[in-house]
């Protein structure tokens, strides 16, 4: 707190009560009695004064109390607000670390991805590899009821979430119900760093054409997609499709390390425009992937450092892309550490391709990255669209439904010895037991709406089903039987020998 502001509030607290009473009043009726004067000399006063003067004033004679640091928090809170800004921030040390697993990936805890509240209980979604829940047996599916002396019956998956991470080294103790064992299981975990990769899994769609997603951009992210180049070609991979829908962006400078390994060295890639001036970057290294066709797919989720990645690619004419306009999110964020372990999120520039088209979306809906080849992602029958907008206010219960039908049936079959085989198909009855529940959560669907969109419930289950069973590979190979940008990727791939003759195609014939 600077001096001058502590000096008055040590003057004001030894002051009397009656002497403070006195100053109030003071206070409130002498604006009122000097009348213009009093104003014209307020307006001259210079805003550090102000503020310490308002921050004394609540410090000492606001009704509830608060200490010097929160009214210094708030104070800040307030400035930053006020900017108007949508995406400064100032981040608490658990609002940093969150902040930093979202761009790195890096965190202290279990290993595992949480669903939303499921039957009330957050439920595990995912067990990554090498990490304490993997070593413990944890399982996709398992409910977390308990964690140390707390029951997590209801709370939130952010609740559950902060309760799981903490310190390396640290332990925690958690209970978990698991569908077919008759009591609940309690494991005493010790968290340890995890990174979650993202790259989540590489492989060959078809002969000659490798495949490679990118779920967002974190510190490892441009050696992660080199080793799954890398692997892809010592399979036959001739050719790439590097799936970015979906990916949020995140650490920018690997944005611009995935874009050299397509680009020559000197290659432009990317204009930062603030108040210093125009930066400019470019490609720094020799390429990995120097002739390779390659397809870029992208959609509305497609944003930041995917647009970066994603606008270089097309303009220095790498690439071509598919899919749906990106999200159009062009405004430079930078991380400024502060005291006490408080970071401040500002926007300090603006993104634009090599070509300076820019990345951030105007309100005329110019701007952000438009495909080369449009493929519209939504297909669904006209059935299918109802059941969707009649679900569409109960989306968490129906997704906890269509999660509990898929436990149960992997369940089944584990008990039966049964494995899930990869061309696995989804019956009626699967589907009617999410109809069941569905009706017995008092979700206003009939008979009729939900077997004209039956077919919609049924590749959500398939997906859920291949996810629990075996992971995030399964459940792609059953999802792209259905993904027409990712199919129409294939095909242009499959057919264009080199870079130039896949734009030549492309151009040709354009799908909306």
């Amino acid at each position: 707190m600077p001096a001058n502001l502590l000096a008055r509030l040590r003057r004001l607290r030894r002051s009397s009560p009656a002497w403070r009473q006195a100053t109030a009043v003071t206070l409130l009726v002498v604006p009122l009695a000097t009348g213009a004067w009093s104003l014209q000399r307020r307006s001259e006063r210079h805003g550090p004064a102000l503020l310490e003067q308002v921050m004394t004033l609540v410090m000492l004679r606001f009704s509830d109390t608060l200490t010097a640091n929160a009214l210094y928090e708030k104070a800040a809170r307030g400035l930053v607000r006020e900017l108007k800004d949508p995406y400064a921030d100032l981040l608490t040390p658990a609002d940093l670390a969150d902040f930093e697993l979202s761009t790195n990936g890096n965190y202290s805890g279990l290993g595992v991805l949480l669903t939303p509240p499921i039957n009330g209980a957050v439920t595990v979604e995912k067990v990554y590899d090498a990490t304490p829940a993997a070593e413990a047996g944890v399982q996709p599916g398992d409910r977390i009821v308990r964690i140390n002396d707390s029951n997590s019956i209801g709370w939130s998956t952010e609740r559950v979430h902060r309760h799981l991470v903490g310190e390396d080294g640290t332990p925690v103790v958690v209970t978990l119900e698991r569908a077919g064992l008759p009591a609940p299981l309690t494991q005493r975990f010790v968290r340890r760093r995890v990174h979650v990769s993202s790259v989540p899994f590489h492989l060959m769609i078809t002969p000659g054409v490798g495949y490679v997603p990118i779920t967002r951009f974190s510190d490892n992210t441009s050696r992660e997609l080199r080793d799954a180049i890398v692997s892809l070609k010592r399979a036959g991979s001739r050719s790439l499709v590097l799936d970015l829908r979906g990916n949020p962006g995140g650490v920018v400078q690997e944005a611009l390390a995935t874009a050299n390994l397509f680009l020559p060295k000197g290659a432009p890639l990317l204009e930062v425009r603030s108040r210093e001036g125009t930066e400019r970057f470019g490609a720094e290294v020799a390429p990995l992937l120097q002739q390779e066709p390659v397809v870029v797919l992208v959609d509305g989720g497609s944003a930041s450092s995917a647009e970066i990645v994603a606008g270089a690619l097309q303009d220095n004419g790498r690439a071509l892309l598919l899919g749906s306009r990106s999200y159009g999110k062009g405004l430079v964020q930078s991380v400024y550490g502060l005291d006490g372990g408080y970071a401040l999120k500002l926007t300090t520039g603006r993104w634009y391709t090599p070509k300076g088209r820019s990345i951030q979306k105007q309100p005329d809906g110019s701007g952000a990255i438009a495909p080369d080849v449009a493929v519209a992602e939504d297909t669904l029958v006209a059935g299918e669209q109802t059941l969707r907008q009649v679900l569409a206010p109960h989306a968490s219960s129906v997704f906890g439904h269509v999660t509990s039908v898929a436990q149960a049936v992997v369940q089944e079959q584990k008990q039966r010895g049964a494995a899930i085989r990869a061309d696995f198909q989804v019956p009626a009855a699967w589907t009617d037991s999410v109809f069941a529940r569905l009706r017995a959560d008092a979700v206003p669907v009939t008979r009729a709406q939900f077997d004209a969109g039956r077919s919609d419930i049924a590749r959500s289950l398939a997906h859920r089903v291949a996810t629990l069973a075996h992971g995030d590979t399964l459940a792609f190979r059953v999802s792209a039987s259905w993904d027409l940008p990712l199919k129409r990727a294939v095909e242009l791939l499959e057919r264009a020998p080199s870079t130039p003759a896949l734009l030549r195609a492309a151009s040709r014939d354009t799908v909306s």
